[in-house]
């Protein structure tokens, strides 16, 4: 399993692991979903997961709910 998810600390970094284990850093989500692509294949088509396909990054603002 590879995951792809944002750095809890750093919103501008992305974190790829691999069942856990931190194998990159990247500010770049094509990059990240680039190494996420070779791991997988390397790995017999592990699957991968992107926990962060559509953040909303906010620091000081609320964010609203339109109904």
């Amino acid at each position: 399993m590879i995951t792809i998810k944002r750095h809890p600390n750093l919103d501008n970094w992305i974190n790829v692991s691999f069942f856990g284990k931190l194998i990159e850093q990247t500010t770049c989500r094509v990059e990240a979903l680039q190494i996420a692509g070779k791991l997988s294949r390397k790995h017999k088509d592990a699957e991968i997961y992107d926990l962060d396909a559509n953040p909303i990054h906010l620091r000081n603002e609320q964010v609203t709910k339109h109904s």
